[in-house]
């Protein structure tokens, strides 16, 4: 039987003054070497220990709009993880539904990325990876953040959905991860929610991601008083995690994203594996003519992959 509450050791960003002239911002493909600036990043993190609460623990399970996360019990039936046609044929489908299943308010979801990692030895600093292969594991991220800034998200729907977007626009958007484990138990690194109605907006440092042909944003978090932080014990490959990481409702709403990090377990569960698991990312627009069948999957392509950039390991993020 596992404690309420273990300890955690995460990364979390650190204002600095530099900021007030530059935005922060991260390189994540390759610098030309005859230009004069060659830093790669002006981020700077402290390791900081946090308490972190079992969700088992809970009295009242957390919701997307209440704590910006929530888990369901959900088979996992489809295996070939190692075929990114297969993901996206069989299993992109399986993401469709399950959003249409267990979230309120959904018309269209356009899935735009999705990523494996494990936790295999991390991969020496200054490491090129392909990115277009999303086969390959990633390292777990240890940084405190949230995927997309409220700029980054719209910037992805004007880019990505073209003709649709002004029209997807005028209803609720939201941007939601669906992530598990796709080994039994998870025995090493788990990942850390931060409930997303103890963030303020002002907690957060909005960072670019500079990649060769498209520039993303997000958020880094700071630790401040009064941020709560939780985990899923034994968490296995049927609890599913919703993570939400956009919302532009605001009324009503307690968490418009869940801030979330890997971090290694005090303990290792006694028939646990080292982890591996996906995450999918996912454009969800609700719709005031009614919810299109179950039926329709719309993928769409991940257009900065399609440039055939290879870019830099920044320890898994």
């Amino acid at each position: 039987m596992q404690p309420d509450a273990i300890k955690g050791t995460f990364r979390f960003i650190q204002w600095q003054d530099l900021y007030n002239d530059e935005k922060p911002f991260q390189v994540l493909t390759q610098i030309p070497p005859e230009a004069e600036n060659q830093r790669v990043t002006n981020l700077v993190f402290k390791d900081e220990e946090v308490e972190i609460q079992d969700v088992r623990t809970l009295a009242i399970p957390p919701t997307l709009d209440t704590y910006g996360f929530m888990y369901r019990k959900y088979p996992l039936s489809f295996t070939n993880f190692a075929s990114r046609q297969a993901v996206e044929q069989f299993y992109f489908p399986e993401v469709e539904r399950l959003i249409k299943q267990e979230v309120d308010d959904v018309g269209q979801v356009f899935i735009f990325d999705w990523r494996l990692r494990n936790t295999l030895p991390e991969s020496p600093p200054g490491t090129v990876l392909d990115f277009n292969d999303r086969t390959s594991f990633l390292r777990p991220a240890v940084h405190f953040h949230v995927d997309q800034s409220p700029a980054g998200v719209l910037n992805r729907v004007m880019l990505q959905l073209n003709d649709q977007a002004p029209t997807l626009l005028k209803n609720r958007v939201r941007v939601i991860n669906i992530w598990r484990p796709i080994v039994e138990i998870i025995g090493d690194w788990a990942l850390a929610l931060c409930d997303g109605s103890t963030a303020s907006p002002e907690d957060f440092i909005e960072t670019d991601h500079i990649r060769r042909h498209y520039t993303g944003s997000s958020m880094y978090l700071q630790k401040k008083p009064g941020q709560k932080f939780y985990y899923l014990s034994r968490h296995g490959q049927e609890d599913v995690l919703f993570l939400k990481i956009f919302d532009s409702k605001t009324k009503g709403i307690k968490a418009p994203f869940c801030p979330h990090a890997s971090f290694k377990l005090p303990y290792s569960e006694v028939d646990g594996e080292p982890r591996q698991s996906i995450e999918v990312r996912c454009l969800v627009f609700s719709s005031k003519e009614g919810n299109i069948p179950l039926g329709y999957h719309k993928r769409v392509k991940n257009k900065s992959a399609e440039y055939g950039d290879t870019e830099f390991d920044l320890n898994g993020h």
